[in-house]
């Protein structure tokens, strides 16, 4: 516990300073041979406060409120020169909307915009779901700052709660399109890079675009709203087209992507492609993948086993089995035990992305492909 004859003034007075002094020797001594981030403290009388157990807390008026080992220490403004946060592993720890809303609030008074916008596309992403007055002065701080996806979202989320504000909306898909894409990280070694926006992009496979590239993919409406487009990335020596699927933070956790061709896959045996999520959500979350055939006569659903997707943004290859009989339908009692029954009358191929977060994202598809008896064998080989 802090003694309560701590001197609160707007001056420091010298036994004031002293007792900053023992702190700070407490914690220059806790960090040494430390190479931990924190939050920094400058007092007026130019002393430093730093280390993995100093934590800029609040501001509450004209008082900033510092912790110290779990201590809580208040002091006036008058006594501190400036502050600085160290936002990744505050984000990290924060387990609700709102500490990470009081985060931004100290980032902003801090003077770190970027720092700022990192604890709203959290916070976006956190529940509890943030009032909607917030929400849109969060939006308009993210589109100022150029984050444009980000902004989107939190435009999306509000709309999502009033579907009449068509004008907001339509600014949100206009945002959404204007924003360039944010690839994810591939495992794929020594690979021959895409310079998109500030991610480390893809890696283009040179050969002919699988069904990704081709559209058009429509996202059904019995599903959760969202929305789908093609984006394209150039290397000096290639160019590679991704499917990017949007999804909304609704009670609708399945988000379906529907491409209608017909096919015949009687003499197909597989079909394999990579699914990644995008880094600009911001926070670990389960989201998982699945491949859905109409057949005819009927327009017979069937649906493949869930694959989850890694929450670093890593590539993820998939492969289904066309010939296992481990699909689900109206037949099977919704249980994992048909076969893909007329493959050779395929009329439409849904991508299904679950999202058990109830939070707006984005998953990336590459490399849709249809693959026959004598093609995974060569690969075997």
């Amino acid at each position: 516990m802090l003694p309560d004859n701590v001197p609160q003034g707007n001056v420091p007075s010298m036994l004031d300073q002293r007792y900053l002094c023992s702190l700070l020797l407490c914690v220059i001594l806790a960090c040494l041979g430390s190479p931990a981030r924190a939050d920094l403290v400058v007092f007026s009388n130019e002393q430093e406060m730093n280390g993995p157990d100093v934590i800029v807390e609040d501001l509450q008026g004209d008082t900033i409120i510092l912790l110290l080992h779990g201590a809580k220490l208040e002091r006036h403004m008058s006594v501190i020169q400036s502050f600085k946060i160290d936002v990744e592993p505050r984000i990290k720890k924060a387990t609700n909307s709102k500490d990470l809303l009081k985060l931004a609030r100290v980032c902003k008074a801090a003077n770190q915009p970027k720092a700022v916008a990192k604890a709203y596309k959290a916070a976006l992403d956190t529940p509890p779901p943030i009032e909607d007055e917030e929400l849109l002065s969060i939006a308009k701080f993210l589109e100022k700052q150029e984050a444009l996806r980000a902004a989107a979202n939190a435009y999306r989320q509000f709309v999502a709660r009033h579907p009449d504000r068509k004008d907001i909306e339509e600014h949100a898909n206009k945002l959404y399109e204007q924003a360039p894409p944010e690839m994810p990280t591939t495992s794929v070694p020594k690979p021959t890079t895409v310079a998109i926006a500030k991610r480390t992009p893809i890696v283009p496979i040179k050969r002919a675009e699988g069904l990704e590239a081709k559209g058009p993919w429509v996202i059904e409406q019995w599903g959760n709203a969202g929305s789908t487009r093609i984006v394209a990335s150039k290397t000096e020596e290639d160019e590679n087209k991704v499917l990017e699927i949007s999804f909304t933070g609704t009670d609708k956790h399945k988000t379906a992507a529907r491409r209608k061709e017909h096919h015949d896959l009687s003499r197909k045996v597989e079909m394999t492609f990579r699914a990644a999520l995008d880094l600009d959500i911001g926070r670990p979350r389960i989201i998982k993948i699945a491949l859905a055939f109409y057949t005819l006569p009927g327009s017979v659903f069937y649906e493949s086993k869930q694959f989850s997707l890694k929450p670093n943004g890593e590539w993820v290859p998939i492969s289904v089995d066309l010939s296992a009989s481990d699909f689900k339908s109206e037949a099977s009692n919704w249980q994992h035990t048909s076969p893909l029954e007329n493959r050779d009358k395929v009329e439409k191929i849904l991508i299904l992305v679950y999202n058990y977060n109830k939070a707006p994202g984005v998953v990336y598809v590459d490399d849709l492909y249809f693959k026959s008896t004598d093609e995974v064998t060569d690969q075997g080989q």
